[in-house]
Parts: structure tokens; sequence; C-alpha cells
């Protein structure tokens, strides 16, 4: 998603109020977790972490800018996936199915 999207995202459809998940998260000084589908450099992801403190900020949300975020890029997702292939097998034992995956030596598995 690119950046000026980021702040739709934590937003009730339309409206300047949190989503009440993000609100329920934030309210309670926990940290916020984003999943990215594609790679993205650090300079990508504080961009979009500066959306998401503006979109707190509008909703009048005084902690916007001490709130913690972590965005989790393709490439962050990939490696830990291949540092814990177990976790991969237990999502396919729970019923998703994956079709195929990388290894870390760049193998293609099906």
């Amino acid at each position: 998603m690119p950046p000026g999207k980021c702040k739709a995202e934590l937003r009730i459809k339309r409206r300047r109020h949190l989503k009440p998940q993000v609100e329920y998260v934030l309210d309670k000084g926990w940290k916020l977790h984003s999943f990215y589908h594609r790679s993205c450099n650090a300079k990508g992801k504080a961009e979009r972490i500066s959306k998401f403190r503006e979109a707190i900020r509008e909703a009048g949300k005084s902690y916007g800018q001490y709130s913690r975020y972590s965005i989790y890029d393709a490439n962050t997702v990939a490696k830990w996936a291949n540092q814990f292939p177990s976790a991969i097998i237990s999502v396919c034992h729970f019923g998703r199915k994956i079709r195929a995956l990388w290894t870390a030596d760049l193998e293609y598995v099906e």
C-alpha cells in the first residue's frame, strides 16, 4: 500500500476516527504491527509510519508521536519464514494451503 493510503488503513471508512481494534491496541500502549506484501526500504517504512502518526493525531489522540510501530515487508517475512520453517508447516496443518515457498537458498519447493 502506498504511504498515502496508510492513514486510511487505520481509520473507519470516510471518518477521522480510528478503527476500534487499532484504537484498543494504541490505548493500551501496545505496538502496532503492519504487514506489507512488497519489499520496502527504510525510507518507505518511515513514510508509512509518518502517515500512521498523522492519522492518529487527526483522530484527536495525543499519543501518536509516542506510539510504537513495526512494518514487516515481504523481505522481512521471507527471512522469518526461512528461519522458522516449522511455522509454515503449522499453517499448512491448520488448513491454510501454501502452494510453494522459496527456501533460504532460493530453492523453489512445491
